[in-house]
């Protein structure tokens, strides 16, 4: 048997032929691609073998061409997956439930092997939990294991001051590792003189970090700074206080705390998937998806998810069926249904229906034969022209998507 090819493909169009060598293997992908695209004939010649067309090979070469023909089928088999929808929309009144499905089909001539999954768009809802992760309310001054430099215990907080005084108040290490936002809030009143300032610095495991500075004005704003993630947090309170014409300076700091917001979201349950979430399809058979939705929430609403069938179809091994859930309350049969003449034309009414978006209007010479639909209307009439000696006509009340 051949190792190497050599593929002449003839393009129908210009009668132009194309060389091309190969391996074995890839020739087989190589001619089932032009093969399925409808626009080449495929002729084929072993090596050594110049200009020969099928049938001189098949006479010269019966058992290669065989072994070739049959490689080439073997390669060929392949499954094709085949959904009976692209999309699907479910409508049902709230606190209630719907069931629907869909169909994974294979057109291939092997077996399709298939896994569903589905993820919805949004979350059902989500909880914020605030927590102290480190808290100083200089209770115990200055704080359990801070240390201290000038600063001073006033009025149950600390307290910087002097002239040309550096005051430098350094918390413990505490664990940041299980956070997602983190912010330092502090109370103070900072009094102004001119070369004064106040600094926090925040050291998030990885270095000292400025997060807050003032060397302008006076403030006693609470301050909220939010500070950035790390395994570990340390914080730095420094003030540099002068004096100017008896006017002293100072900063005044007071519960401090670092706490950390948690957002927990709660995923959706609505949906769920009445058969096995993988299976396999024989060719040219289809297997059926049931699935149902269904919310316990009292409010009308839309929701949305993707369901995603993963295969082994080598050319879609990935397809993806929007799915649309309304919950709403369903409108009523359309009630007060009423005919006038006006003229050439027949006027049908009726009255206007809670929750319904638009009207189908039937018609039938016979009130007990078989209606014909007439049209699709949003306003709760219809004018018909007459026709015959006599017409019948039912409304259905619809609540479209």
């Amino acid at each position: 048997m051949p190792t190497r090819l050599n593929i002449s493909l003839l393009n129908v169009g210009d009668h132009k032929s194309r060389p091309y060598e190969f391996h074995y293997g890839e020739a087989i992908q190589k001619i089932k691609e032009f093969d399925n695209s409808g626009y080449y004939i495929i002729l084929v010649y072993i090596t050594n073998i110049y200009r020969m067309n099928i049938s001189e090979v098949i006479m010269k070469y019966p058992k290669s061409l065989l072994l070739f023909l049959f490689a080439l089928n073997l390669f060929s088999q392949s499954p094709e997956i085949d959904l009976s929808t692209d999309s699907i929309y479910v409508i049902t009144e709230p606190m209630t439930s719907i069931t629907d499905s869909f169909y994974i089909g294979n057109q291939g001539d092997s077996d399709l092997n298939y896994i569903i999954t589905y993820e919805y768009d949004g979350y059902s809802s989500y909880s914020i939990v605030i927590s102290g992760i480190h808290i100083n309310d200089f209770s115990i001054f200055p704080g359990t294991d801070y240390i201290n430099e000038n600063w001073d215990s006033v009025s149950g907080g600390a307290q910087a001051s002097g002239n040309n005084v550096t005051a430098v108040l350094t918390s413990p290490q505490f664990d940041t590792s299980d956070t997602q936002d983190l912010e330092l809030g502090f109370d103070q009143n900072f009094i102004y003189q001119p070369g004064s300032y106040s600094k926090v610095e925040y050291n998030d495991g990885t270095g000292w970090t400025e997060v807050y500075f003032n060397d302008t004005d006076s403030n006693s704003v609470h301050q909220y700074i939010d500070l950035p993630l790390g395994l570990t947090g340390q914080l730095r309170f420094t003030g540099f206080i002068t004096k100017l014409n008896g006017n002293a300076g100072s900063w005044f700091i007071d519960n401090i705390e670092v706490s950390n917001t948690k957002i927990t979201y709660f995923p959706y349950t609505w949906l769920t998937l009445n058969v096995p979430d993988s299976g396999s399809v024989t060719p040219k058979d289809s297997t059926k998806v049931s699935f149902t939705c269904e919310v316990t929430n009292p409010s009308e609403r839309i929701y949305h998810a993707d369901i995603t069938i993963s295969s082994d179809d080598p050319d879609e091994p990935e397809l993806i069926i929007p799915l649309v859930f309304e919950v709403g309350y369903m409108p009523e049969i359309p009630s007060n249904v009423g005919t006038s003449i006006l003229g050439p034309n027949i006027y049908v009414s009726w009255s206007t229906i809670a929750y319904a978006t638009s009207y189908d209007v039937y018609c039938c010479d016979n009130p007990f034969g078989t209606y014909y639909f007439l049209a699709n209307v949003t306003d709760c009439w219809y004018t018909d022209e007459i026709t015959e000696n006599r017409k019948f006509y039912y409304v259905v009340s619809r609540r479209d998507p």
